[in-house]
């Protein structure tokens, strides 16, 4: 920022401790707004390291794109070997908000067994 790495180390921890579940779409706005790479990509992984606290009436469900939740759900940063469908739970209730949106490639990759291992039985 400004070219001053003080300055920057400062901003950079601010955000790292400000980024949660409740704050993380206003930093995925504005990153989105200044196509800022960095902060899209800080913001993946801080939902994808909370996958399991995000519920299925989320607002993020909402109002994220199918690009970014794609980037989202495929981050190395959710344990996919593990036994949890919660995820399953998640992509099924994106799918049916952004029915409209969503092309099919994007479609495909939500709905691989790669991005979801373990179907919720409901």
């Amino acid at each position: 920022y400004f070219g001053i790495r003080l300055l920057h180390a400062k901003v950079m921890k601010f955000i790292r401790d400000d980024l949660n579940l409740d704050s993380v779409y206003s930093y995925i706005s504005e990153a989105a707004t200044y196509h800022d790479e960095r902060m899209l990509s800080l913001a993946a992984d801080k939902m994808a390291q909370n996958i399991d606290r995000i519920d299925k009436s989320s607002p993020l469900l909402a109002a994220i794109d199918p690009h970014f939740f794609l980037r989202v759900v495929s981050s190395t940063e959710i344990d996919t070997c593990g036994e949890s469908s919660h995820l399953s739970v998640l992509i099924a209730e994106y799918c049916s908000l952004h029915k409209h949106e969503i092309e099919q490639e994007i479609f495909e990759n939500l709905t691989s067994k790669k991005s979801i291992p373990l179907i919720h039985p409901n």
